[in-house]
């Protein structure tokens, strides 16, 4: 059997045969995150899908951290590795001057290939760090109200690999695809820690609130009161409801967020409302040279 000669071998596919197999990545892109229970795994399937399509050794998923010159690997795939990057959940450093000037290139435009003209900017430890994968990389931001807050490494095994435009409009795009939901994710994630926080905090202080709320009640249940400790148990009872109805509607933000809501009409005596800012805001003027009036029309 003759060998077939290798110039042979190459698949020629004209533009339209392109676009059309990059916008199926970009729609199975949308549709695996889209529809997935577990972002993670999702992510990792469509890392496969480039990685098999573009002959990609890695790709990593950085968000910029806090700490200057810092970026932690969120998700990550190698071709080598089957089950799980061993870069993944790490913290990379970078000197700062140098990842400013990574974020600065990416500011002028959403995507950058590290080449040899950008390396001569760099450390000697970035460059040993870039040229030991000896790869070509190809850095696509994440944007986030106009700012850059992560970043995907794609990084081709042939170091001298020059990225086809076809190629970085579809990984641009899948890119962006991609870090909608990333970004989703994580506001999502922050969104419920924050319900939890709001209700364990609520909670707690509701019930030092009702006990107040109790020994106001047994003060003013006493007989030989004078007028004006009366005059105060009523003032911490009606500061304390108050409070309490915050928290309440601290409770009910929470379970707005959280889709478990419900709206029950119910009557309510406005006089019985004004009484009771009235009774606070009181409180606050007592020592201060100001008239407070309320006047109901």
């Amino acid at each position: 059997i003759a060998a077939i000669p290798e110039e042979e071998k190459t698949t020629t596919i004209n533009n339209d045969e392109a676009s059309e197999y990059m916008s199926d990545l970009a729609g199975f892109s949308f549709n695996i995150l889209e529809h997935t229970r577990n972002l993670s795994s999702a992510i990792k399937m469509l890392m496969e899908r480039i990685g098999t399509q573009f002959n990609i050794a890695y790709i990593h998923v950085f968000e910029k951290n806090t700490a200057p010159g810092e970026l932690t690997c969120l998700y990550g795939w190698e071709s080598s590795y089957r089950d799980s990057d061993p870069a993944q959940g790490k913290t990379l450093t970078i000197d700062r001057m140098d990842l400013d000037l990574i974020f600065n290139g990416l500011m002028q435009d959403d995507h950058l290939i590290i080449d040899n003209h950008m390396l001569i900017q760099m450390t000697d430890d970035t460059v040993e760090m870039f040229r030991n994968h000896h790869t070509s990389h190809l850095v696509v931001a994440f944007i986030s109200d106009g700012e850059i807050v992560g970043n995907v490494v794609y990084e081709h095994l042939n170091p001298e690999y020059r990225w086809p435009e076809e190629t970085l409009n579809s990984l641009i795009e899948v890119t962006r695809i991609m870090s909608t939901y990333i970004l989703k994710n994580k506001s999502d994630n922050a969104s419920r820690a924050k319900s939890d926080f709001l209700s364990s905090m609520s909670h707690e202080i509701r019930t030092p609130m009702n006990a107040i709320a109790g020994l106001s009640e047994l003060i003013l249940a006493e007989n030989d009161i004078d007028d004006t400790t009366k005059h105060y148990a009523q003032d911490i009872k009606a500061s304390t409801n108050n409070l309490l109805s915050i928290i309440n509607d601290i409770l009910a933000f929470s379970k707005i967020e959280s889709g478990k809501f419900d709206i029950i009409p119910e009557k309510y005596a406005v006089s019985s409302v004004l009484y009771d800012v009235s009774s606070i805001v009181k409180l606050r003027l007592e020592n201060k040279k100001a008239a407070f009036r309320v006047n109901v029309i």
